[in-house]
């Protein structure tokens, strides 16, 4: 009976002894596993590096050097200090035959000038006058009388319309712009039977 109880108790003592030691163990791997995560988030916290820092800061010489090509390409200027030009494709082009031959020639107009008749005591003189349209005519009454320069026929005075001096005091003068071509033919108002002529080209 005591050969029972010794071998009894020599068993729970292995199997206490042996329960002890494994959670001696397990008690032990928990704590060192602690320890090394907080020996690793200390090693973080202190360095402070990310994997974001680890890129290398830029230089000033780096900076200043994309700065200075930042600003070349702004004003257009290479690489080697020349100015860049750019071409303009409507420049320096020759102006080809088709277009020189589509230029129209265009004479200038016809300068308007005036051509004067003398009002006399004999009639108009000179007693016939050529011009372009658009010119005048201008009669200048250099007798002491009136006179009264109007289109054909008398008394009406509708062969030109607009044509009719209603009279010309001594010394003064009166002048009639022709736009329309043809020969007009006039006489005086108050002496019918003295007579002229405007051609006008």
């Amino acid at each position: 009976m005591s050969f029972w109880r010794k071998t009894v108790s020599l068993k729970y003592s292995i199997i206490i002894l042996v329960g002890i030691v494994a959670l001696a163990l397990i008690v032990g791997g928990v704590a060192i596993k602690s320890s090394q995560n907080k020996s690793d988030d200390t090693s973080v916290e202190q360095t402070g590096i990310t994997d974001e820092d680890n890129t290398p800061p830029a230089t000033e010489s780096a900076k200043e050097s994309e700065s200075e090509e930042e600003k070349k390409k702004a004003t257009g200027e290479t690489s080697n200090g020349n100015q860049a030009t750019t071409s303009d494709p409507t420049t320096n082009q020759p102006q080809s035959n088709k277009q020189v031959e589509d230029l129209e020639v265009v004479d200038p107009p016809p300068s308007s000038k005036t051509v004067t008749i003398t009002i006399t005591g004999s009639g108009f003189s000179p007693p016939s006058v050529t011009i372009n349209a658009g010119d005048t005519v201008k009669w200048v009454n250099g007798d002491n009388r009136s006179h009264w320069p109007a289109s054909d026929p008398h008394p009406q005075h509708t062969g030109y319309s607009g044509f009719d001096s209603f009279g010309i005091s001594a010394g003064s003068s009166w002048s009639f712009k022709f736009n329309n071509s043809g020969s007009w033919s006039y006489h005086d108002h108050q002496f019918p039977n003295k007579k002229g002529t405007v051609i006008v080209n």
